[in-house]
């Protein structure tokens, strides 16, 4: 796998995000929930629409909450959805008024064989569609939604420490390569500090 960076500019999440919507709801929401919760996208196809909503509710009601079991490492998170995340699963459901059972992003070809999730590979070809017909030309692929996550935590002044936690990372080092921050903005640090 090659090596993805993060959405760095508001113009460049906007463009893609724009894109996405206008291409297919279902891509568009899945783009939003791993820009606003920072899962890796293993997590986020492995959902169910009974994760996300409010089973009780009379009608449709996106969840607070998700909880899930993190497929890389096994360990269990409980993730609060922001008003954007929850904005976008409200509106892609109500288009698609997908069954509680379903997978919650299905592929076209899995809706036929009992809702498979679209493909790991699926979703990095249309991340990468996105990205060109939205004059992205950064690396991006699958994972630039956790890294921009990530990067815009701490471009907005975010405890590093915090960041690392939320990402499962061991140590601040690790997060902070992970989540893009270059040796350019490291020189820049030394260059416009004078005293």
């Amino acid at each position: 796998m090659e090596f993805v960076q993060p959405l760095r500019e508001r113009v460049q999440i906007d463009a893609m995000k724009r894109e996405f919507r206008r291409r297919n709801v279902r891509d568009w929401a899945w783009f939003v929930l791993g820009l606003n919760t920072g899962l890796r996208i293993s997590d986020i196809l492995s959902l169910r629409v009974r994760d996300v909503i409010n089973p009780r509710a009379a009608r449709l009601s996106i969840a607070r909450r998700v909880v899930l079991k993190e497929r890389k490492t096994g360990k269990a998170r409980n993730i609060p959805l922001n008003s954007s995340a929850r904005s976008a699963l409200a509106e892609y459901l109500r288009e698609t008024k997908l069954p509680e059972h379903s997978h919650l992003f299905p592929s076209r070809e899995g809706k036929a064989l009992g809702g498979r999730p679209i493909s790991r590979d699926m979703a990095y070809k249309i991340i990468r569609g996105v990205a060109q017909a939205a004059g992205i030309f950064v690396q991006v692929g699958t994972h630039t939604m956790r890294k921009t996550w990530g990067y815009t935590l701490y471009q907005s002044g975010e405890d590093l420490a915090r960041i690392q936690r939320a990402m499962n990372h061991r140590d601040g080092q690790t997060t902070l390569i992970y989540i893009g921050i270059t040796q350019d903005q490291v020189d820049r640090l030394y260059l416009d500090h004078k005293i």
